[in-house]
This record gives C-alpha cells, structure tokens and sequence, in this order.
C-alpha cells in the first residue's frame, strides 16, 4: 500500500478535487477535470509545455 501511495504522489493530483493522478491520466476520475492535453493525432498524454508529440511526431498547435 505504501509503494502504491508513493508512485501515485511522483504524478502528483487533481488541481480541482485532489484526488492522485498517474502519469497517462487525461481526465480525473473523480472529479472529470482535464488534466493534461491530448495528443490530436495519436491521442496519447502530452504535458502542457511539449511543442511535438513524442509518440508520433506531431506538431502541437
């Protein structure tokens, strides 16, 4: 239980609820708050300063 805590708090939580957020989650699932932007290509999580999708190579707008 305590490793579980300790990976969840490395990703950090949900700006709105606090809830844990893991590091490929787009949306809170307690509370549907986005929380990191999606890849339009490949639909992969992006964080908010990429300029280009590592997975895919697309652009960010």
């Amino acid at each position: 239980m305590a490793l579980r805590e300790r990976q969840l708090a490395q990703y950090g939580t949900c700006p709105q609820c606090g809830a844990p957020i893991e590091k490929d989650f787009v949306v809170c699932p307690v509370c549907d708050t986005q929380v990191r932007n999606v890849c339009p290509s490949c639909h992969r999580p992006l964080d908010a300063h990429w300029k280009v999708c590592p997975y895919c190579r697309t652009r960010i707008q």
